[in-house]
């Protein structure tokens, strides 16, 4: 297990909210990343194949998709990184050491959740549509 499993593993979306003073409605919230003038609740969780919560926000000048670690990152201008190390020093979750390797098979994975996310979005939309 990667460390960033470890971290999504440990690490709920809605206790990453509320530490940003933020309650999750199961209809959705505004969307709380930085620069985004939300006006409708359309910030929304999910739980994505492997089990770990994801975040999307549908407003299409934000387009935000992803895990905790991603959120985190958002919120505040850093890198996965830098936001992986943050949140397991701010959750008490040991990390060793990690390679570039560790860090490209985590943005690699992210870009596979994004496109398989987008393409469900897509044929969701044409089924509303026609």
């Amino acid at each position: 297990m990667t460390i960033f499993e470890k971290i999504k593993d440990a690490i709920t979306f809605r206790e990453l909210l509320a530490e940003y003073g933020m309650e999750y409605s199961e209809g959705g919230i505004l969307c709380p990343l930085p620069d985004h003038d939300a006006t409708a609740p359309g910030f929304k969780i999910f739980t994505s194949d492997s089990g770990h919560e994801v975040g999307h926000c549908f407003s299409p000048n934000c387009e935000f998709h992803g895990d905790v670690i991603d959120f985190e990152a958002a919120m505040k201008g850093i890198s996965v990184g830098a936001a992986a190390r943050e949140l397991a020093a701010r959750y008490n979750i040991p990390i060793p050491e990690w390679s570039e390797d560790d860090l490209k098979a985590y943005e690699e994975s992210r870009t596979r959740r994004e496109l398989l996310w987008w393409l469900y979005a897509v044929n969701y939309l044409d089924i509303l549509t026609t």
